[in-house]
């Protein structure tokens, strides 16, 4: 018995390990949403900027991703784990040091890349470290269980660290943790290597390039304009780079997303759940911080406490999808998750200027029950399609299409966002009498510091009543399109996952057999 406890801690111990790092990298994809409205209004952020700072952690993150992962198979995950860890720590110093937006945004991009490095090594030393496929499936549902936690938890935690310390603390928050990981990693974690494959420099350089154009003729589009030269050579530049990645990854010798697992049916249905699911679901914690602290005027504190029933929903929720899927399979449990949690958006349709929170706070619930139902058999659909010396790879493909997908959702959704709201705004406003130029800065005002700078130092009380609640009035129509379109995406991913036919998984000619697929609890 003591031989078996001592087996079971020595076990538990790197897992503990791989979990800190796992949730301190997700965690920083959403713990700056509560945190934007603070940072606008203390470096003069606008709305573009404020998505920026989403959006340049999630890109570089989920672009390099797929050689974070490569990274760790061929030169050694933990070696590859704990030097990201390190930089993770210096590039999140960088972010609470930085006194402009464009300092923030070039820090948090730094940072991205490397979270890219550092999180497909938590995933695939797991599957190390347990090869009996029940022990694995067990360790990888925790893991996404904290996985999910760090994406729920981020508004949470950063409301309260925002209130606390200001918006640098929430990045400040990642050394003590970085600290306690390299102190115990080097005690605690095997060394693993995968295959000795080359780097694919070409596909790299073509999926970043290509995805981030497309992500800034999305954000900017709104602003500069759709048919402006700039924008309209950004979508060029974005169709041809995804274009060429694409070639690429078919030529390559070793190629960082492999075309032959696309041919695997649940691999295939498990990326785009994921991509869905970053897109449709996680991307609304940026709006919906927007909501709480630009129309309702809590504070960051307030706003994070908001989201604490989502996440007490996801800690209750995700350890039950594991059997859920062992009995009603991973395909109908995604499709529970994602059905769950586009009902949880469409509910929040009673959102108004002044909807009291005990009116909705049951709506966040729903949506951490359907991340937790959802983003762990989702993980293992995706891990069951790969062998254990490629899991590096398949965990960051993974990851990968999820953080896209939030990338992704920001930029389109936020494009939708700012096109209805100046629609409406300035409709109001020109009902009011105020001047096309007056119209165009009280639009940019509310959303980069809210109602109060809105409405400018001379307005009389009476004209500032009616400008802030045209723009909020808008605001909230404008967030109600977009909680529209998140359903409708969540649903197009159940029907697909439901659609899934029992027992496939399909053939990817010899690269399949190499890959060797192994099962997971609940495969089907």
């Amino acid at each position: 018995m003591a031989r078996r406890a001592s087996r079971r801690g020595h076990r538990l111990a790197p897992l503990a390990v791989l979990f800190l790092s796992a949730f301190m990298a997700l965690l920083d994809v959403t713990v700056v949403t509560v945190a934007v409205p603070d940072i606008g209004a203390d470096l003069s952020a606008g709305l573009s900027a404020q998505q920026w700072v989403i959006t340049a952690y999630t890109l570089f993150f989920s672009a390099f991703l797929l050689t974070g992962g490569t990274l760790g198979d061929r030169y050694g995950r933990r070696r590859v784990l704990l030097v990201s860890v390190a930089a993770f720590a210096v590039t999140s110093v960088l972010c609470g040091l930085a006194r402009s937006p464009g300092m923030l945004i070039a820090a948090r991009a730094l940072q991205g890349l490397a979270a890219a490095a550092m999180l497909p090594g938590t995933l695939s030393l797991i599957a190390w470290i347990y090869p009996d496929p029940k022990e694995r499936g067990r360790a990888i549902g925790m893991w996404s269980g904290v996985a999910g936690l760090a994406l729920v938890a981020g508004p949470v935690l950063g409301g309260w660290l925002v209130g606390t310390y200001g918006w640098p603390g929430i990045f400040f928050l990642n050394l003590p943790v970085a600290v306690l990981v390299l102190v115990l990693g080097p005690r605690t974690l095997p060394e693993a290597r995968g295959g000795r494959e080359g780097l694919d420099v070409a596909g790299q350089l073509t999926a970043v390039v290509g995805a981030g154009a497309l992500a800034y003729a999305l954000i900017e589009g709104g602003t500069e304009g759709w048919t402006s030269p700039r924008i309209l050579a950004a979508f060029t530049v974005g169709a041809v780079g995804l274009a060429a990645f694409a070639v690429v990854e078919t030529r390559a010798t070793d190629p960082m997303l492999p075309p032959a697992l696309f041919r695997l049916r649940p691999f295939l249905v498990g990326n785009l759940v994921s991509f869905l699911l970053g897109f449709g679901l996680f991307s609304m914690f940026f709006f919906l911080s927007l909501y709480m602290q630009q129309v309702r005027g809590e504070s960051a504190l307030h706003t994070g406490l908001a989201f604490l029933p989502g996440s007490v929903a996801i800690v209750l929720t995700a350890p039950l999808s594991g059997p859920l899927a062992a009995r009603l399979g991973q395909r109908l449990t995604i499709g529970l998750g994602l059905t769950v949690s586009a009902v949880s958006l469409l509910t929040m349709h009673r959102l108004t200027v002044d909807a009291d929170y005990g009116r909705w706070w049951w709506s966040l619930v729903l949506m951490g029950a359907g991340i937790g139902l959802a983003l762990s058999p989702t993980t293992a659909l995706v891990l069951s399609s790969v062998s254990r010396q490629r899991s590096g790879v398949g965990s960051s493909i993974a990851n990968a299409h999820r953080q896209f997908g939030i990338v992704f959702g920001v930029a389109v959704l936020g494009a939708l966002l700012t096109e209805r709201f100046t629609a409406l705004v300035s409709t109001k406003l020109d009902g009011l009498g105020l001047p096309p130029a007056e119209r165009d800065r009280v639009a940019d005002a509310f959303l980069r510091e809210g109602g109060s700078a809105a409405t400018g130092a001379n307005a009389s009380p009476r004209l500032a009543e009616r400008v802030i609640a045209a723009a909020e009035e808008a605001f909230v129509a404008g967030l109600h399109d977009v909680l529209t379109a998140g359903a409708i995406v969540l649903l197009a991913g159940a029907a697909v996952a439901v659609a899934l036919p029992a027992g496939s998984r399909g053939r990817a000619g010899a690269d399949a057999d190499e890959l060797r697929p192994v099962s997971a609890p609940g495969a089907e």
